[in-house]
């Protein structure tokens, strides 16, 4: 492919975009507010970088290829080669993956990233970087994080609390009554109980394992579909989780 038929760098890119966002609410915020947002824009930031190239076109990813291994002044991020119109696609995974798995910042962090896209999002689409549709879409998105992500890591800690180490060695479990880890979506939910999905029956439909006890305070926090990290063992005929890892809404 050659160099002609290349994207340009986008004008402007999102890094410059972030930048002029972060220097409009610096202005507007406290300090302790805006160190917030400057930490959840450099997060965002990150995780473009790292994982928003696997959703480009084939000719993106040229360009991405040829600036991300190219050294010197010729070296680009994600994020300082394409522009805003990217944000929005990535807001998902940012919120349901990136937030949870790879940054411990609990839920006042979780809530600063959600007050923080609820304004830049209108704020893309304002400049003409993004349809009203898309900022609705990633503003609506960023409330339900807020709202969701501080319940499901309570309910992670109130898990965790209950948990009682398993005596011995998985592999001293018998197969029939050992879950392996993975992340299995909530099937149904009782006060204290909890059905998970964790297999197909013949017909293809999920199987749904349970009752699997749980504290109330954490049934009462969780939502079916939601999916929990866990491996299962039954002991003395009745389900528990022996291994637990984070919850997902």
């Amino acid at each position: 492919m050659s160099a002609q038929t290349l994207p340009r760098i986008a004008e402007p890119t999102i890094e410059q975009v972030f930048e002029a966002f972060l220097g409009e609410q610096r202005a507007r915020l406290k300090p302790a507010t805006f160190a917030r947002y400057e930490t959840v824009i450099s997060l965002l930031e990150s995780h473009l970088d790292s994982s928003a190239y696997e959703g480009l076109s084939k000719a993106e990813r040229t360009l991405f290829d040829r600036h991300f291994n190219a050294e010197g002044e010729q070296h680009r991020t994600f994020c300082q080669l394409f522009g805003p119109e990217k944000v929005p696609g990535n807001l998902g995974s940012f919120f349901s993956y990136f937030l949870p798995n790879k940054v411990l910042g609990g839920f006042g962090l979780t809530r600063a990233a959600a007050s923080a896209m609820k304004k830049l999002a209108p704020r893309l689409a304002a400049q003409g970087f993004i349809t009203t549709a898309a900022s609705d879409d990633g503003a609506e998105l960023a409330a339900a994080a807020g709202r969701d992500l501080p319940r499901a890591e309570r309910a992670a800690m109130a898990l965790y609390r209950s948990l009682r180490p398993l005596r011995g060695h998985p592999d001293e479990i018998p197969g029939e009554d050992w879950i392996e880890y993975d992340h299995y979506p909530i099937a149904r939910i009782e006060p204290g109980k909890l059905w998970l999905s964790v297999d197909y029956d013949d017909a293809g439909e999920p199987r749904a394992l349970g009752p699997i006890s749980a504290p109330r305070e954490a049934t009462k926090l969780l939502a079916q579909g939601w999916e929990v990290g866990c491996s299962l063992a039954r002991i003395k005929g009745e389900w528990r989780i022996v291994e637990l890892g984070n919850i997902h809404p």
